[in-house]
């Protein structure tokens, strides 16, 4: 793209005879249509980014990276610990649950959602709570789910009828439940055990 001093030096090359022998000086008819010819290409060429800039927000305007979920994803109840498990093309979502005007912790059951896409989410209701487990008495709180063999178990932290702070192992065909207490009794006791999670060892 020429520059206005490049459409100067090419005017000089068409305009008038000055004196004998003297310099050329471009007459004004040669100047305004150099003008004229620069400033049409200056146009086009900003035209075609500008274009380019478009085509671009709309591109990015209709790309799926660009959703955003509505946060917070559960608005209805006091959820609490969420723990992921992606199984397939579904992301799940366990949660605790906080009982309406508990002051202290009050929970009782393990509740469950699941989204494909992170923007539009399912509400699975209660997969699980302290009555799944006969011999727990209270504090269902931060669990943890896990898939093997093709059924899906649920380790969760109680407080034991008897023996204080307790590990239980719910199991289930489906990621979203019923689960159902795996071994009748603890996993494990101790007065710290709390909030389980989950690893599989690919070589264990």
């Amino acid at each position: 793209m020429r520059n206005v001093s490049g459409i100067a030096m090419m005017a000089l090359g068409d305009g008038v005879l000055g004196p004998k022998n003297g310099p050329k000086t471009p007459s004004l008819w040669t100047i305004y249509n150099y003008i004229f010819i620069w400033r049409r290409a200056v146009m086009k060429k900003v035209g075609r980014i500008a274009g380019a800039l478009m085509a671009a927000m709309i591109v990015v305007g209709l790309s799926p990276v660009t959703a955003k979920a509505d946060n917070p994803i559960v608005q209805t109840i006091y959820t609490t610990d969420p723990a992921p498990m992606v199984y397939g093309d579904t992301l799940y979502v366990y949660t605790g649950h906080d009982e309406d005007g508990a002051s202290y912790y009050d929970m009782r059951d393990w509740h469950c959602y699941s989204t494909k896409d992170m923007v539009n989410w399912q509400d699975h209701g209660v997969v699980c709570s302290l009555n799944t487990f006969s011999w727990a008495k209270s504090d269902a709180w931060a669990g943890q789910v896990i898939e093997r063999n093709g059924k899906f178990y649920y380790y969760v932290p109680v407080i034991a009828k008897q023996g204080g702070n307790s590990i239980g192992v719910a199991v289930s065909d489906s990621p979203t439940g019923p689960f159902k207490d795996a071994i009748g009794r603890p996993l494990c006791q101790g007065a710290s055990f709390i909030d389980p999670t989950v690893y599989v060892d690919p070589d264990g």
